[in-house]
C-alpha cells in the first residue's frame, strides 16, 4: 500500500482558507479527486473545494483541480446554482444558494469526465451556552481550560463538529459529538488548556484568543469525522480512507450545517 498525502481541509467547514496536509496510508496509489464542499447558513458564499492526492515524495503543495462543473442545488426551494470557478484554481463559490436549516441540498461535480453527487440535509441549529475560561487545581497547580457548552434539544437526533483556533491558527484536534447517551443534557467541550507543555499547539496561555465554530451537522458527515479522526490516531491498527458521503469513487465530503462562532481572549 503507496503512501500518499491528501490535502484535507478540516477548517473548510469552519469557514477557513487554511489548507491542512494530511499524511495517511491510503488504499490508492494513483491520484484521486478530493472534494471539500460546505454550504452554511452564514449567508456568505460558499464553498466546493476541488484538488488531487500527490504522492508521498512530492512537494506539499496543493494541488487545484480546475476546468470541472460543480453544481449546487437547493432541493427544497428548488433553486439550482452552477458555482463560478474563483481566481485559485480547485476553488468553486456559490452566488444564488442561501444555505437555510432543515433544506436538504445537492452537489453534482463532473470532472475529467467522471461525475460525483452528494446529499446533505442542514440540521437545526442548537446555540452555544456559553464559552468561557476555567481554572482547575491539579496536583497543585493551576491548569486553565477554554470550555464551550451547549443544551441539546430533547425533541431531535444531533450531531455536532466543533473547529477551535488560537490566535487564528486552526487547532488539528478534530471536536465532534452526538446526542446517543446525552439527549436533552447539557455537553461540554474542552477546546484548550495551559497543561504546560509549549510544544503542543492547544496549550494556551494569558493572552491568546480562542476562537471556535460551532457545527451541527448531519449523520453522514458526522461519520466522514469519526472515521477521519479514527484513521488519524495514531493507535489505529489499520488505516483506511475515510467514509465520504460523495459517491464516485473520490475522497472528501459534502455538509450542509450551521455555524456559530464565538471567541474569548485568556485572562
Amino acid at each position: 500500500m503507496n503512501k500518499i498525502l491528501i490535502f484535507a481541509i478540516i477548517s473548510l467547514v469552519t469557514l477557513s482558507s487554511c489548507e491542512k496536509v494530511i499524511d495517511l496510508d491510503l488504499n490508492s496509489v494513483s491520484p484521486k479527486l478530493v472534494i471539500e464542499g460546505t454550504i452554511t447558513n452564514t449567508g456568505m458564499p460558499d464553498t466546493v473545494k476541488l484538488s488531487k492526492t500527490i504522492n508521498f515524495q512530492a512537494t506539499n503543495e496543493f494541488v487545484g483541480v480546475a476546468n470541472a462543473l460543480v453544481i449546487v442545488t437547493d432541493n427544497t426551494a428548488g433553486i439550482i446554482d452552477t458555482l463560478r470557478a474563483d481566481a485559485k484554481p480547485g476553488y468553486y463559490i456559490t452566488s444564488k444558494i442561501i444555505g437555510t436549516q432543515e433544506h436538504q441540498y445537492s452537489l453534482r461535480v463532473v470532472s475529467e469526465g467522471k461525475e460525483y453527487t452528494a446529499q446533505s440535509t442542514m440540521p437545526q441549529q442548537v446555540m452555544l451556552d456559553s464559552m468561557y475560561q476555567e481554572t482547575e487545581t491539579i496536583l497543585g497547580k493551576n491548569i486553565i481550560y477554554a470550555r464551550c457548552r451547549y443544551t441539546d434539544p430533547a425533541n431531535q437526533t444531533n450531531q455536532y463538529h466543533v473547529k477551535a483556533y488560537k490566535n487564528n491558527k486552526p487547532l488539528d484536534d478534530i471536536i465532534i459529538s452526538k446526542d446517543t447517551y446525552n439527549n436533552g443534557l447539557n455537553k461540554t467541550f474542552d477546546l484548550a488548556t495551559s497543561d504546560g507543555n509549549s510544544n503542543k499547539e492547544d496549550n494556551i496561555a494569558v493572552g491568546d484568543t480562542i476562537k471556535i465554530n460551532f457545527m451541527c451537522i448531519d449523520k453522514k458527515v458526522y461519520d466522514y469525522f469519526n472515521s477521519l479522526a479514527q484513521t488519524l490516531d495514531a493507535n489505529s491498527a489499520v488505516l483506511a480512507n475515510p467514509l465520504t458521503n460523495i459517491s464516485g469513487g473520490c475522497l472528501g465530503y459534502f455538509s450542509a450545517h450551521t455555524v456559530e462562532t464565538k471567541k474569548i481572549v485568556i485572562q
